[in-house]
């Protein structure tokens, strides 16, 4: 008896495109930062620890638009507005992880990380700079109001720009970013 020969084949769920996308660490060095404090320094070495790292504007920037709770305590305890040497060094735990993050981790959240287009070619090239440009991402229920409110004015829909991303894939009736 003869076997028969499978010809089914499955249809392919993923496609290569040719195109990625890249994350990575936006910074690839850390802040600076002193050698860590131990655990009965006084409340001037926390206070001069947490004011070295927080003295690199760029790490400054990304800790308060992720934790604006924490840089809020980092500001107090620099200005000398928090006495207390627990709390001082709770935020330099804090703080140091964030530190840790900004050079070596693509965090899923805020200036952290950057997002960029890859391209699959016959050879590589990667160039990492300085000249990055925050981006975010409008609210919906915004958005929504503010094209409702231009769709229903001629002159302002008269002067719409509309822009391409060139990621975008269609699929059937799904669209994919």
């Amino acid at each position: 008896m003869r076997r028969a020969l499978m010809t089914r084949q499955r249809p392919r769920r993923y496609e290569g495109t040719g195109q990625a996308m890249l994350r990575a660490a936006v910074h690839v060095n850390a802040p600076a930062m002193r050698p860590w404090p131990g655990s009965t320094a006084p409340a001037e070495v926390w206070r001069a620890w947490l004011s070295t790292v927080w003295s690199d504007t760029a790490f400054r920037s990304a800790v308060s638009h992720a934790s604006p709770h924490l840089a809020e305590q980092v500001q107090a305890i620099i200005t000398g507005r928090t006495p207390k040497v627990r709390r001082m060094r709770r935020a330099a735990l804090a703080t140091a992880r964030y530190a840790i993050r900004h050079a070596h981790r693509s965090t899923p959240f805020g200036l952290f990380a950057g997002v960029a287009q890859l391209d699959f070619g016959q050879s590589g090239s990667i160039r990492f700079g300085n000249d990055h440009q925050a981006v975010t991402r409008p609210d919906p229920v915004r958005l929504d109001e503010i094209l409702t409110a231009w769709e229903s004015d001629a002159g302002r829909m008269a002067d719409a720009e509309v822009c391409v991303n060139p990621l975008l894939r269609k699929n059937s009736q799904q669209v994919y970013l």
